[in-house]
């Protein structure tokens, strides 16, 4: 069964480290998982649009109008990194399939010039000349049962890289955090399949923006 625990586990031996029972163990490799785990997952979340961590949404229109653009939505609370914006019209082919659906979005609608930063009310915004857009992007998960076995053997490279010269030390740690991280892009380019296999959206429903470019 997947849990924190298990993953850091898988992480500590790629990189012949000691297991621990918990994180809050006082070992070099219970430290060292606690500081990175968070980050780690995060970062692998965010460095490939996982089908299970997609999600779509209309985004919230503020008042303001920036410069340089005519609309500006707030960022969503849950949200990780931005994938593409599209049109409320626009019917994504499926909220579980958002490899297709990006790409059936830029043939038919092309890419949607959009900033994300700062408003004047110093929270995150996301800019656009888009109006009644909608949002396609990657959620902050912290459940481990919602993983797939590809995100946890990804995450489990990428975390042994990090935690590689905490717990070898400076010289021998590079060499480990090197081949970990050679480990993480053979699991990333395996995902690539993965995720493209998951899901039959079929033919695109009859909406009027859909149509409009046939």
């Amino acid at each position: 069964m997947t849990s924190v625990v298990s993953i850091c586990n898988q992480a500590i031996g790629r990189i012949r480290g000691r297991t621990i029972a918990a994180l809050t163990d006082e070992s070099v490799e219970a430290q060292a998982c606690l500081t990175y785990y968070d980050a780690s997952r995060d970062f692998v979340l965010s460095d490939f649009p996982w089908n299970f961590a997609g999600k779509t949404a209309t985004l919230a229109q503020k008042v303001e109008t920036p410069e340089q653009w005519e609309f500006c939505y707030a960022y969503p609370a849950d949200c990780l990194n931005v994938r593409h914006l599209y049109p409320e019209g626009f019917l994504a082919a499926s909220r579980d399939n958002l490899l297709y659906s990006e790409d059936r979005h830029r043939r038919l609608n092309g890419n949607i010039p959009y900033e994300v930063g700062l408003s004047a009310d110093n929270t995150l915004s996301i800019l656009t000349n888009l109006d009644l857009a909608r949002v396609a992007y990657t959620v902050k998960l912290e459940n481990v049962n919602q993983f797939t076995a590809h995100f946890v053997t990804a995450m489990s490279w990428y975390m042994a890289g990090e935690i590689a010269i905490p717990i070898a030390g400076t010289s021998k740690g590079r060499v480990l955090a090197d081949r970990a991280m050679l480990g993480y892009d053979r699991v990333i380019k395996a995902a690539y399949s993965a995720n493209a296999s998951e899901g039959d959206p079929g033919l695109p429903r009859d909406a009027e923006t859909i149509r409009a470019h046939q």
